[in-house]
């Protein structure tokens, strides 16, 4: 029987925190959301999680192959949505399957796209989704970068939406507010907050540290997240023998952990190597502390700094120089780091603005079929620049 305090019902099929990722934090955030606004009918593909390992894997197989067998059991309403977040490499065969079901039942499908595999070149599997899904359904981006190389990439015509991960991370009513941080007379402190992987970059997080120490410079880097892979792990244990005790590990960091790592740092690195890297949640909370991010352009970091929110380096270019390189002109200038510093922070202020407003016209558009588009200045490639062309 319809509720009259909520007469709109919207379906969804996706991954659920258990697995604790950009993605998945993001879905629970627009779950949540839907149901305050709607009846949400929801199938969760990822419960049972324990453990990221192949026994889950070959879990979330099975219950991706059911998925598809319940949407075919559910009844659509006229016009009712059904939300899906997509996968990648394998997983987008599981949404393939899912999108036959819920075109043969008669939903409007909306997919979320959160990496960026498929963005590198032509990925049979994305084409074979994108046509199942048929020029009706509504294809979430986050950013222009990846609405760009989505069109060009499998050029077919279909609606977009705009929502853009700063949705989720440390909530606005807990965001550091800016202080004055000197540098001098005191080591400089750099950071790394993430899955401590050689694909994450923490083999150039140690670089640009030892790169620091070798032009003179007084640093210390602290790493923060759990260390995953024998690699890394050999990586980061040499780096700390020889470091003289500053390089720390702080191990995970959660809620009021997570702020004070946030508030101790004076830059972020993020020289993230991960193939399906689209976004890094991580720069969002850096920038919202006031800290300057570096970071190599993967996805949309990019369009996360901004013009003056830190440093945006290609991935073909020396991570370690050219970090070293502007952290040299503000040990130098110590004024100009002040206003990095501003800049950092005024620019994670303006991405959560942003995808706040972003999320309540989304949300909306399951009601009224008004996709949140990007701003007209936003529109296409935004230029990025490394600090090579800058100087």
């Amino acid at each position: 029987m319809t509720s009259p305090e909520k007469p709109i019902r919207v379906s969804v099929v996706a991954v659920m925190p258990g697995t604790k990722n950009g993605m998945t934090l993001m879905t629970q955030r627009i779950v949540d959301e839907l149901r305050d606004r709607y009846r949400v009918r929801l199938c969760d593909v990822g419960r049972g999680y324990k453990k990221s390992n192949r026994i889950w894997l070959a879990k979330k197989a099975i219950q991706s192959i059911f998925s598809g067998l319940r949407i075919a059991c559910w009844k659509a309403n006229s016009g009712e949505y059904l939300y899906i977040p997509i996968n990648s490499n394998a997983g987008l065969l599981y949404n393939a399957w899912q999108g036959i079901f819920a075109r043969l039942r008669g939903f409007r499908v909306v997919v979320h796209h959160h990496g960026w595999s498929y963005l590198y070149g032509h990925d049979r599997r994305m084409a074979w989704l994108i046509r199942i899904l048929g020029s009706q359904a509504v294809h979430v981006v986050a950013c222009p970068e990846m609405l760009h190389e989505l069109k060009t990439i499998y050029g077919t015509k279909f609606e977009s939406a705009f929502v853009t991960p700063g949705i989720v991370g440390i909530d606005s009513d807990e965001a550091t507010s800016l202080t004055k941080s000197e540098i001098q007379g005191r080591p400089l402190r750099l950071g790394m907050l993430s899955n401590l992987m050689i694909t994450k970059g923490v083999g150039e997080a140690i670089d640009t540290f030892e790169e620091m120490r070798r032009r003179g410079a007084d640093v210390e880097l602290h790493l923060g997240g759990p260390i995953r892979g024998a690699d890394a792990e050999e990586r980061i244990a040499q780096a700390i023998a020889r470091s003289e005790g500053r390089i720390i590990h702080h191990g995970p960091v959660y809620g009021d952990d997570k702020k004070a790592f946030y508030e101790n740092l004076d830059v972020f690195l993020f020289p993230t190597l991960y193939r399906n890297e689209s976004w890094g949640i991580v720069l969002n909370e850096a920038l919202m502390a006031g800290v300057p991010v570096m970071t190599y352009r993967r996805g949309c970091t990019g369009y996360v700094v901004g013009g003056d929110g830190g440093l945006v380096i290609q991935r073909d270019e020396n991570f370690a120089k050219l970090s070293s390189d502007l952290m040299e002109q503000w040990i130098a200038n110590p004024d100009a780091y002040q206003v990095a510093r501003q800049s950092a922070y005024r620019r994670g202020q303006e991405l959560r603005e942003e995808a706040e407003h972003q999320l309540s016209l989304f949300i909306d558009a399951f009601e009224n079929g008004n996709w949140p588009v990007m701003p007209p200045c936003e529109q296409g490639i935004v230029p990025l620049q490394s600090v090579a062309a800058r100087s």
